[in-house]
């Protein structure tokens, strides 16, 4: 077992987390070492809406570069990718923060940041099930399609920003992610006992979380109907 790319990647995760937790959580908030006015400064690079933005076209990239090299990642690849996903990931929480503290927030910001989330989580899963196993991409497909159309019921909500469960369910596609990367690209994970039976009882798992949500939004969207009937 390669035990510094693991601790390398965990040390950088970790490092990656706390900072962009404390930038979120404490510096923005409090405006540490001018912080808020430093996104205040560049409001219109640094906006809420850019920075949900920024996790789209990376999503679709990193997707494109999985389908094709996977097989052929070295460790070095394969750290970048994981400790890019991780950052970009948290950023998901970033802006949300700038949009309250600058007082950004907006039904248009808080469905394009749904949006973005899909269109960067979703190419990546498609592309790491296709070379784990069919049946997982299947399953990540329909988990796809599900989602999308979840995003369209989205639109019809009165109160668009995710519940709970939302939040709860793109964190878990998240490290999902993670886990089908070193799945994918270290042999050492496939050899550990039921690892493949792991995955697909956490891809199920994901799959579950997404239904939940869908559901979350139809009856939301029933009971306003209801109101208004």
């Amino acid at each position: 077992m390669d035990v510094s790319f693991y601790g390398y990647n965990l040390l950088g995760a970790t490092l990656i987390l706390m900072s962009m937790l404390y930038l979120s959580e404490i510096a923005l908030p409090k405006n540490k070492f001018g912080v808020k006015n430093f996104f205040e400064k560049y409001q219109p690079y640094l906006s809420a809406n850019n920075i949900s933005m920024l996790r789209a076209p990376f999503g679709i990239l990193i997707g494109f570069y999985i389908f094709f090299y996977a097989k052929s990642m070295s460790n070095n690849e394969i750290s970048i990718i994981i400790q890019l996903i991780i950052f970009l990931s948290i950023t998901d929480r970033l802006d949300g923060q700038v949009a309250r503290v600058l007082n950004q927030t907006s039904d248009y910001g808080k469905k394009l940041d749904a949006l973005c989330d899909k269109i960067f989580d979703l190419p990546i899963l498609l592309a790491l099930s296709w070379h784990v196993h069919p049946y997982i991409f299947g399953l990540m497909l329909v988990l796809a399609i599900v989602d999308c159309v979840g995003q369209q019921l989205r639109s019809q909500m009165i109160n668009k920003a995710a519940v709970l469960i939302g939040k709860l369910k793109t964190s878990f596609k998240f490290g999902l992610i993670i886990v089908l990367i070193l799945f994918l690209t270290k042999v050492e994970i496939k050899l550990i006992p039921f690892a493949f039976e792991i995955i697909v009882t956490a891809c199920v798992a994901c799959f579950i979380f997404t239904l939940w949500s869908m559901g979350l939004k139809v009856l939301a969207i029933y009971r306003a109907q209801q109101k208004t009937a």
